[in-house]
């Protein structure tokens, strides 16, 4: 069971991947056409030199133009995203209910045809969910806060000493627009796998047979798994109980059948508990993991269970200050 969910997290990760090249190369092409007119702009803002300020540079044509065309950019590769993202997710409910019934199959059950309804009922709340993500004007807020912050800031700064080098600023606006593009993929990783999950559930729900689920993490990947995931691997839940996962989360479900024991028999805490300490390092961190090994911090201590506005349920980990202790008092 453990490697046919082996199998289709690949396969999930896969079709992801064909998807986030095609939004990385669309977003490459943005953000190259951006940069040649900040070469502009910031060619005029040295020539400026002493006249240079927050307001002459609010009054530049050069400016206006870059903001004109950057938002109306951005706009539209933010309403592209949510079309990816949106046409991901009938292929992402297909997969998710042709690998549920794999499992249950597998597991020497008969699965239950799911009814039309309900699959077209997970895709409607799917695409509201979208819909509340407002990925195009998300966008816009991201790319004016990048090039209009690091461009004020830049402007304030500068001194006869320690002049504005063009080549410096673009490179930090650039690094500051990356963060529309982790947002995207973060958003399409984690919509594609939510739908999957959702119909995986849902399948599970409507079969005789079936009492609950187990949560499978993916645990010998690299980077490390988070804390969260570890924490979670391997506990059970009811059938009715939703998938509650933190943003981008690529942890599935397996069945638990009535009668019949849970599939993954080593718990994440148990499996953290063998590993080496580099491995529980990245896991955990250097100042948790020391925590850890002195025994006053256990791993499910790290599990937050919270309600987000867009994804509903989710589970992210604790940070010592939420957790009373201070890590200013722990001895490296």
């Amino acid at each position: 069971m453990e490697q046919h969910i082996e199998a289709q997290r690949l396969a999930l990760a896969s079709r992801e991947e064909a998807v986030a090249l095609e939004l990385a190369r669309q977003f490459a092409a943005i953000a190259d056409a951006v940069e040649a007119e900040l070469q502009t702009l910031s060619a005029a803002i040295v020539a400026a030199g002493d006249a240079v300020s927050p307001t002459w540079l609010y009054r530049q044509a050069h400016y206006k133009k870059l903001m004109l065309g950057a938002r109306a950019a951005y706009l539209e590769y933010g309403r592209q995203a949510a079309r990816a993202v949106e046409g991901q997710y009938a292929v992402a409910l297909d997969y998710g209910l042709r690998d549920a019934n794999e499992l249950l199959t597998l597991a020497g059950l008969a699965p239950k045809p799911l009814a039309k309804q309900a699959s077209a009922g997970l895709l409607a709340g799917m695409r509201r969910r979208l819909r509340k993500l407002a990925l195009p004007t998300s966008l816009v807020q991201l790319a004016t806060k990048a090039i209009t912050g690091a461009l004020v800031k830049a402007v304030k700064v500068r001194t006869p000493e320690a002049p504005i080098v063009p080549a410096s600023l673009i490179t930090k606006i650039r690094e500051g627009l990356g963060a529309i593009l982790i947002n995207v993929l973060r958003a399409h990783r984690t919509e594609a796998t939510t739908a999957y999950r959702s119909v995986v559930g849902a399948q599970f729900l409507a079969t005789a047979g079936v009492v609950g689920w187990q949560w499978a993490a993916e645990l010998e990947k690299s980077p490390a798994p988070c804390a969260v995931c570890v924490a979670m691997h391997g506990q059970v839940f009811p059938a009715d109980e939703p998938f509650g996962a933190h943003i981008g989360c690529r942890c599935l479900a397996i069945p638990v059948l009535a009668g019949g024991g849970p599939t993954i028999s080593i718990s994440g805490v148990e499996w953290l508990a063998a590993q080496t300490e580099a491995r529980q390092v990245a896991v955990l961190g250097k100042t948790k993991r020391k925590l850890y090994t002195n025994g006053e911090l256990h791993l499910s201590q790290l599990v937050e269970v919270s309600e987000h506005p867009v994804y509903g349920k989710s589970r992210h980990e604790r940070s010592l200050k939420a957790l009373g202790l201070d890590y200013r008092t722990v001895t490296p």
